[in-house]
């Protein structure tokens, strides 16, 4: 006869402690951990329950949501020997189906959409994707917090071309909220919304990754299929470029009593003078070298590229015996900004502009202020354009598909349009 207790998970803490569901039948055990926490002075181990005490007042809600899950469990195993010849279910087996039955899951996939993004969430944490991870946590908070203001339930079956339009304009829309700052006290403030365009679009291509894994056949959750319909554009994100000059700058400042902005410039220049993605130039060493050439296969679209060694990269790859440290992005892109600050030519104002909050801004900032590791291959597409090398030379190291995104990409002024076009008038003798 199977046997249900409940039991701590660490009766000696000093803090709430999970509680979990012990079941023992047939010489087979499984350890279920509820979501119930409870600190183990208000626990009562005879009863298996919360203490009825008055500095627990919430005693009663407690053991009826204990009691329910027993139910639940004991429920689960009666039918499971009905359906199955009055046979023991394996312990691994019955587990699944309780998890399925009290966590609302199919073979253990969560089957409401917010609790199936924080599933992946909790997976891309598991493989140490830690921006991805963010990511989706991101994600899970903006879909309760739609859910929330616009008192409209969310679930795969809400993911049509209404919800997504009625999604998009929430993220774009900027709005105040109410933040406590010590009581009695309230101040307002920004919330985290009014995105820029591209940061929706990355919020939707998340969601949309989210949907497609949960309609996959092998997990079969999502039912529905209307998000396909949806389609949502970003911009070119707007990012300066290094001129030769600038580049020339950051090559010959001194940095020898500075090893972390040494590192940074040096990885940084590697990008500049390869075209390749940081996810590449970061991994970058001699083994990657024949003959004076690079040949590597990139992560991104796992396709080869061959680029012939600058004479700035085979020095970098020199002083470090071939191969470079590396360097997480983040940490990249804020030391990128210590070392501009240090070249005066990069404390120059550029032109920026993008799209937040619906709204097209442009304003001026300094190169220091706004660089960060993409620019390190923008700077190369823009001086090979400058330098007149082909564009679908230059679109085979960087991955362009088409000359129009490949002429979007680059950063090239009207001055330096009619620099280039002057030099063909003065080849014609025009001029």
């Amino acid at each position: 006869m199977a046997k249900f207790k409940f039991y701590l998970n660490d009766k000696g803490s000093e803090e709430p402690t999970q509680v979990f569901l012990y079941v023992r039948y047939a010489k087979n055990t499984v350890k279920f951990y509820t979501r119930e926490t409870i600190h183990p002075d208000l626990w009562d181990s005879a009863t298996q329950r919360a203490k009825q005490l008055k500095r627990f007042p919430e005693y009663p809600e407690f053991n009826t949501r204990l009691d329910k899950l027993e139910a639940t469990a004991k429920n689960l195993y009666r039918e499971y020997q009905n359906d199955h010849d009055h046979q023991e279910p394996p312990p691994s087996e019955f587990k699944k189906i309780l998890e399925d039955a009290v966590r609302g899951t199919v073979q253990g996939y969560p089957t409401h959409l917010i609790d199936y993004v924080a599933y992946r969430a909790e997976y891309f944490k598991g493989i140490g994707k830690k921006y991805q991870y963010l990511d989706y946590k991101y994600l899970q908070q903006a879909l309760k917090d739609f859910s929330a203001d616009k008192k409209t339930p969310v679930d795969f079956s809400t993911m049509d071309g209404a919800f997504f339009a009625d999604y998009v304009k929430y993220l774009e829309t900027p709005r105040t909220v109410d933040w406590e700052k010590g009581r009695p006290n309230y101040y307002e403030r920004p919330n985290k919304y009014g995105l820029s365009k591209n940061s929706i679009v990355q919020n939707i291509r998340k969601l949309k990754a989210v949907l497609n894994d949960a309609a996959s056949p092998e997990i079969g959750v999502n039912k529905f299929h209307y998000y396909k319909r949806f389609k949502v554009t970003g911009e070119e994100p707007e990012a300066i470029y290094l001129d030769e000059k600038d580049l020339d700058a950051l090559y010959k400042i001194d940095l020898s009593g500075d090893r972390r902005l040494d590192v940074t410039r040096d990885l940084f220049l590697l990008g500049c003078w390869t075209g390749l993605r940081y996810s590449d130039f970061s991994k970058l060493s001699s083994d990657d070298v024949q003959g004076g050439y690079i040949h590597i296969l990139t992560q991104k679209t796992k396709k080869k590229v061959v680029i012939p060694v600058h004479y700035t990269v085979k020095s970098i790859l020199d002083k470090y015996n071939g191969t470079p440290p590396t360097r997480g992005i983040n940490a990249i892109n804020a030391n990128l900004k210590l070392l501009a600050a240090k070249i005066d030519r990069l404390k120059e104002k550029a032109e920026i502009t993008k799209t937040i909050g619906g709204i097209k801004i442009t304003k001026m900032c300094r190169k220091c202020d706004v660089i960060s590791s993409h620019a390190a291959r923008r700077s190369f597409a823009t001086n090979m354009f400058l330098a007149k090398v082909q564009p679908i030379t230059i679109m085979a190291i960087t991955g362009h598909k088409t000359e129009k995104a490949f002429l979007r990409y680059i950063r090239v002024t009207p001055s330096e349009h009619a620099q280039i076009l002057m030099g063909y008038f003065q080849k014609l003798r025009v001029v």
